[in-house]
């Protein structure tokens, strides 16, 4: 082969890659597609729906529960639910259920969500579900998908605006592009749930959103013109009657979450990091003032120029910043914008609430909190990330760089974070993918160690965020105190996989199971130590018998494992990984992560994945230890930080042990090894 060719090849290996898709579900529900839905007639007031369910393992309780919520600000969760019971399930097997969707009275959107639910292990819990949208406009009825509905309403709003601006070209009516934000009633006001935890890295501001960036003026000095004279003439003149320094706006946004508590009360979070404009509101183009981000309770402020008194202003909010981006299917921004306020010294625009969109509120929710988490905890920022809601399927979209997220997944936040965990080993392997993705499921003993790698890392991701033990499917409609997003709950009560107690019959090649290898991340990780003894009996599908995980003491940073062994490398397995991890760590941390390894059904590194070179060369010498620890100094100073230096450091380890049978068998190869060591030590 041409070397001419290598090039193209590897382009083509990139672009042709599967995209890494979430593990497959016990069961899976299949709704119909939107033009299926589109010719849909209701007859006798009632829609028949074809849903169709299929058994990717042995299931025998199941039941297809079907909730119809008004899509609305709060008290979203109430609604009408029906259960359709279903027969046993045998792996491989499909049924077919015909919904009846009763036609609604009153105009609005209706949220339709048909779930499996399936008893599993003592617990009962949705493993798959699908969402269509019921419409009643003026009385007629529809249904449709999220994705098409998202469509419709933009592409409505685009057209409302062009109509608008044919007529008044020079008076943009930029309102018709935006959702709106309203205030929180009085009443629910006690239900916003405050930030409790660390305080959050705050992300840099995105600016004016591109929707409405044209026909926004950003001369600030407009705007001072536009005031001075007002704000001279209220005031006066002479010294006492000079303005405060600045005008101080501030505000708090929240959106309603996709739970309840456990009392069935809303639960308004505050929207973090979300980036901020405000904007005079004018006659012609109206004009840019600052920008801002919220903090981890809402909370935004900022001082403007004080000759903004008396101007009419009003605040836009959109899902975006420069780490974070979350936009529809089709690229379109998801932005709201505020009443108008005016005022002198402080405008408080107070606590708003979004009155349309929250699912993607949500999901951005997560996505911030996973963000934050990778950079607090991981010690690394991993760039801006690309996320799609509602798109058609879950997963991470390798060639066009995105995260993509359904509307069935968009209450699961270990499924997010998991995709998440994706884009997050696609940045730091330098945009190498190293899965052929396509489905998994977690009960395959035998797949390709990439795939294991990258899913397993995607999954433990998702548990050092949330680490509650459990990969939950679905959390459900409510969420008690240890719930998310505190996590602290060990018992929980949802469908999912123990990932901490993971047990695979046959696996006893832990690299080649993505379970395994979140499991030994997750114990690496966590502060809970287990072992493979299960009712006072070991169980050898659980763990290796002797080793076991008791690292309580003397965990690992995640930053040790994405930022030091991750960031700037590239590791094409799992064994690749914790080989490179196992050189650098020493004393006790090493010796218990190599007992969790090994629990974990981990192979037994031999020579190419241990750092023997350089003490080969080093053996004779009575400088031996201090040379070394001169040398591991140079590699963490000086190689570590630079991304050719990881490469170089990683292809030293990978033919290390080539090299010492080499230097053994050649001493003034030794020698010469010598010197380099000294040199660089």
């Amino acid at each position: 082969m041409k070397p001419v060719f290598l090039p193209f090849l590897l382009c083509m290996a990139l672009v042709t890659s599967a995209n890494a898709t979430p593990p497959t579900p016990p069961v899976q529900v299949e709704l119909p597609k939107a033009e299926e839905l589109a010719a849909q007639i209701p007859e006798k007031g009632v829609f028949t729906v074809p849903v169709r369910i299929l058994a990717h393992q042995d299931v025998a309780k199941l039941t297809l529960v079907v909730r119809t919520t008004k899509m609305g600000m709060s008290g979203r969760r109430e609604g009408q639910i029906k259960d359709y019971a279903l027969k046993r399930f045998g792996k491989g097997e499909t049924q077919t259920v015909e919904l009846k969707i009763p036609a609604q009275e009153k105009d609005g959107l209706y949220r339709v969500e048909a779930a499996v639910q399936i008893e599993q292990k003592g617990k009962s819990g949705v493993v798959s579900k699908g969402v269509l949208i019921h419409v009643v406009e003026k009385g007629q009825q529809r249904l449709t998908t999220p994705i098409e509905l998202r469509r419709t309403q933009v592409a409505q709003k685009k057209e409302a605006f062009q109509e608008a601006l044919a007529k008044k070209p020079k008076q943009p009516e930029i309102g018709l592009l935006m959702e709106s934000t309203a205030p929180v009633p009085a009443e629910l006001k006690k239900h916003i749930k405050p930030h409790t935890g660390p305080k959050q890295e705050r992300a840099k501001g995105s600016g004016l959103p591109v929707t409405i960036k044209p026909y926004i003026s950003i001369d600030q000095s407009k705007s001072k013109k536009i005031n001075n004279k007002n704000l001279l003439a209220k005031r006066g003149s002479g010294r006492a009657s000079l303005p405060p320094q600045f005008l101080t706006l501030t505000g708090q946004v929240v959106f309603e979450d996709w739970y309840t508590d456990i009392l069935g009360n809303p639960v308004f979070t505050p929207l973090a990091n979300a980036t901020i404009t405000v904007i005079v509101d004018t006659p012609l183009y109206d004009l840019f003032v600052d920008e801002a981000v919220t903090d981890e309770n809402g909370i935004w402020s900022m001082d403007a120029d004080p000759t903004l008194e008396g101007a009419d202003l009003y605040y836009t909010v959109s899902l975006g910043n420069q780490s974070l981006d979350l936009r529809d299917d089709l690229g379109n921004e998801y932005i709201w914008w505020s009443a108008i306020r005016s005022g002198t010294e402080t405008i408080d625009f107070g606590q708003e609430i979004l009155t349309t969109n929250a699912e993607a509120a949500g999901i951005f929710a997560v996505i911030n909190r996973g963000w934050n988490h990778i950079v607090m905890e991981g010690g690394q920022d991993p760039g801006h990330v690309e996320v799609r809601y509602p798109a058609v399927y879950t997963h991470w979209d390798v060639a066009d760089e995105r995260v993509d997220i359904a509307a069935g997944h968009a209450d699961i936040p270990d499924l997010i974070l998991h995709e998440y965990g994706h884009a997050l080993m696609h940045y730091a392997f330098g945009g190498n993918p190293i899965s052929p993705g396509g489905p998994h499921t977690w009960n395959e003993p035998f797949q390709d160690t990439g795939l294991a790698f990258s899913e397993g890392w995607a999954s433990a991701f998702a548990l050092s965020v949330c680490p509650d033990g459990q990969y939950t499917e679905d959390e459900g409609p409510d969420e008690g105190p240890g719930d998310w997003p505190t996590c602290t709950n060990q018992t929980q009560p949802d469908i999912g996989v123990n990932i901490e107690g993971f047990i695979l019959a046959g696996s006893r090649l832990g690299e080649q199971n993505e379970g395994r290898v979140a499991a030994a991340i997750n114990d690496i990780l966590d502060a809970w130590n287990d072992d493979n003894v299960v009712s006072g009996i070991p169980n050898e599908d659980r763990g290796r018998t002797v080793y076991e995980d008791a690292n309580a003491a003397d965990r690992i940073s995640l930053a040790t494992i994405y930022r030091d062994h991750m960031w700037g490398f590239l590791h094409n397995d799992f064994q690749s990984f914790y080989g490179a991890l196992l050189g650098d760590l020493t004393g006790t941390t090493k010796s218990l992560t190599s007992d969790i390894l090994l629990y974990n059904w981990m192979g037994i590194l031999t020579g190419p994945f241990l750092c023997v070179a350089s003490k080969v060369a080093m053996a004779t010498s009575p400088n031996y230890a201090v040379t070394l620890d001169g040398l591991r100094a140079f590699r963490d100073q000086v190689m570590k930080p630079l991304v050719v230096g990881r490469h170089w450091m990683q292809s030293y380890y990978s033919h290390s042990p080539e090299m010492a049978i080499l230097l053994i068998g050649d001493s003034e190869a030794r020698g010469s090894g010598q010197v380099i060591v000294e040199h660089f030590s």
